[in-house]
């Protein structure tokens, strides 16, 4: 999970923990900080990191999720990135796309949506739940 909010990761922690078909590997505050555990777990694991589903805010200091995003899909392409959002307007969507992420998802949402979202990327369906405004 990556969110410049500590309690917004803190919430998705207590919301999604006890799912039996979850697990939370990791936080990382920026696109950066998870860029370098994602380096540092390639060294453990060389063949293919144990990370399935990356759950990341758009919008952060450093290197936000969009682009973080682009350099996931590019090193790992097995991982798949859904993206956390409070912006509903139309035109972060292309920019999700471009970047290859597998989701879109409002913060607005409920534990419902989340646990639904993570399970059908993880799938490889595109989600998108957010009421999007052009």
């Amino acid at each position: 999970m990556v969110d410049d909010h500590a309690v917004v990761i803190d919430v998705l922690i207590a919301l999604l923990g006890n799912e039996p078909e979850i697990e939370i590997a990791g936080r990382a505050s920026n696109g950066q900080i998870l860029i370098q555990q994602l380096a540092h777990l390639e060294s453990q694991y060389p063949d293919r990191l144990p990370i399935d589903v990356i759950l990341t805010d758009i919008r952060m200091p450093v290197l936000d999720g969009i682009e973080a995003t682009a350099i996931v899909k590019q090193r790992y392409p097995h991982i798949k990135v859904l993206l956390l959002t409070m912006f509903e307007e139309s035109h972060y969507l292309d920019k999700v796309k471009q970047v290859g992420a597998d989701g879109y998802i409002s913060k607005n949402k409920g534990k419902k949506e989340f646990v639904e979202g993570i399970k059908r990327v993880h799938d490889g369906e595109f989600v998108l739940f957010a009421d999007l405004k052009v």
